[in-house]
């Protein structure tokens, strides 16, 4: 009985296990091994090397640095204006002509005799000062200074002007340049001939090659300090009071070993900086590091493990630890 009731329990034991366990109960599967282990997605980029520069921006505008301005050299009328703004001149060129202020009056007044006049007699005697009055007539010639354009005419034909008064300039058009205001604290790094960039209007006109020529004197204090750059090239067309922006490079570092500034975490509480770069074997390697200069999207960094073949992540470093295991793509 009791070797019956051993075979029957063995045999029922048999039979649920070939049944099979509910799906519920189903064993677990094994771990993964150690030699394939899951790996964190991130972005990359390789360490390069590239000319880095620091640069001062300044507001500014086209100005004529020596323009040649025509003064009346007497009170008088302007009798002719030969020229319009924006026309090219050449050196001796007559622009207009200024016809002194007593000839006017002698004319004026013999043209109001002959007008005035009653008899034959009185008809003659006035007719005889006014041949008088318009032989003593002399008009002035104001000649061009220089070969250039015409910047600004300042009076018109007809016109009264007293002695002193500007009647047109011209400029050469190498001697437009462009005045930039430059912040106080940023003066110390602006010297002459430091190379400079203009850019007029919006960012679709061309840039503009310039080179500090001065910082001129004459700022009131606290105030933004005018300098004068030179334009590589003759402005065209020539033409003073155009607003845009200066880029004064004020320091250079020649192949300088840059990251994209995205691969540079700040620590907020020490200051400390530090790069994630991966490894040969496709882990994280935090490494502290010092930067300098910064243009663009790229940063200079100055000390730190970080070579060349090695890419470092640019996203999806945060709160990594090291040796963290990373798939990467450049």
């Amino acid at each position: 009985m009791t070797l019956l009731l051993s075979f029957m329990l063995t045999l029922g034991s048999g039979l649920l296990a070939c049944a099979g366990a509910p799906d519920d109960q189903a064993p677990l599967s094994a771990p993964p091994s150690a030699d394939a282990p899951s790996r964190t997605r991130v972005d990359t980029e390789f360490v390069t090397r590239q000319d880095m520069h620091r640069a001062v921006l300044a507001q500014g505008r086209t100005v004529a640095r020596t323009p040649g301005v025509l003064r009346a050299p007497f009170a008088g009328v302007l009798a002719d204006l030969q020229v319009q703004p924006g026309e090219r001149v050449t050196k001796g060129q007559t622009l207009a002509r200024l016809r002194a202020t007593e000839g006017q009056a002698a004319l004026a007044g013999a043209q109001a005799l002959v007008a005035a006049a009653k008899t034959d007699e009185d008809r003659a005697r006035a007719e005889r000062a006014l041949a008088l009055a318009r032989e003593g007539q002399v008009d002035y010639p104001l000649l061009a200074p220089q070969v250039g354009v015409v910047l600004s005419v300042d009076a018109a034909a007809g016109e009264q002007v007293v002695e002193g008064d500007p009647v047109l300039s011209v400029v050469d058009p190498r001697g437009i340049g462009f005045q930039a205001l430059v912040e106080p604290a940023l003066l110390a790094d602006v010297a002459p001939g430091q190379a400079a960039t203009v850019q007029l209007g919006g960012p679709t006109q061309p840039t503009l090659q310039a080179t500090v020529r001065q910082v001129l004197p004459d700022a009131a204090r606290g105030t933004a300090v005018p300098v004068l750059l030179d334009l590589t090239a003759p402005l065209d067309p020539p033409v003073v009071g155009l607003y845009g922006q200066a880029r004064i490079l004020v320091e250079t570092h020649a192949q300088a070993l840059t990251v994209p500034s995205s691969a540079v975490l700040v620590d907020d509480i020490e200051g400390s900086r530090r790069v994630a770069r991966v490894d040969a074997e496709s882990s994280v390697r935090w490494v502290p590091v010092e930067t300098g200069l910064v243009e663009g999207e790229r940063t200079e960094v100055l000390s730190g493990d970080l070579p060349l073949e090695l890419p470092v992540i640019v996203s999806g470093q945060v709160g990594l630890p090291e040796g963290t295991p990373v798939r990467w793509t450049p």
